[in-house]
């Protein structure tokens, strides 16, 4: 197992495709912008300090524990990110996005089916500063408990954007609205 791996490259105006099995960290110490994140087999952990720009990201996190992009502020598509496939050994415990302010697409962040979803993730508290979005799927998250992380951006989407499935709390969009973001 490599312990890390740093990739020096500022800025990716297409894909970039990640398939890091086995590895302990992957970082991208001075990434500012990419077009489209494709991860496959994932190292356990990812960071990407200084992204401040992402066109969409599609993450198979099944083998990661933590994704890490604290200055992130705009996803242009989609936000799918899936863990607990089944070959996973369920690490997926934190997303870290404090920054991102702005989904244009989906915020999609499921486990791989209802009998291989995360068994770990408890919380969408790295999305705290999240305002607009097209859309929230949240499905097959078996310890997610907490979604107050998502208090900030229920007010941009309806009631028909709003999927939450097959997690230890579904809050009803209504629940949201009302204040109801962690399991009572």
């Amino acid at each position: 197992i490599a312990t890390e791996v740093v990739v020096d490259v500022k800025k990716i105006g297409e894909q970039i495709t990640l398939r890091a099995y086995n590895m302990g960290k992957v970082s991208f110490p001075n990434l500012t912008e990419v077009a489209y994140f494709y991860g496959s087999s994932t190292p356990n952990e990812m960071e990407a300090p200084k992204l401040k720009k992402l066109g969409r990201i599609n993450i198979d996190a099944s083998t990661m524990s933590r994704l890490m992009f604290p200055v992130l502020e705009v996803i242009e598509g989609d936000c799918k990110i899936e863990s607990g496939t089944y070959n996973s050994q369920n690490k997926l415990v934190e997303i870290s996005m404090p920054k991102l302010t702005t989904i244009k697409g989906i915020l999609d962040i499921s486990g791989y089916s209802s009998n291989w979803g995360n068994k770990v993730l408890t919380n969408l508290n790295g999305f705290s500063s999240l305002k607009s979005v097209k859309g929230i799927r949240v499905t097959n998250n078996f310890a997610l408990t907490d979604f107050s992380g998502l208090q900030k951006v229920i007010s941009s989407v309806t009631s028909s954007d709003w999927t939450v499935q097959g997690n230890a709390y579904n809050p009803t969009y209504q629940d949201m609205i009302d204040g109801i973001w962690v399991k009572p």
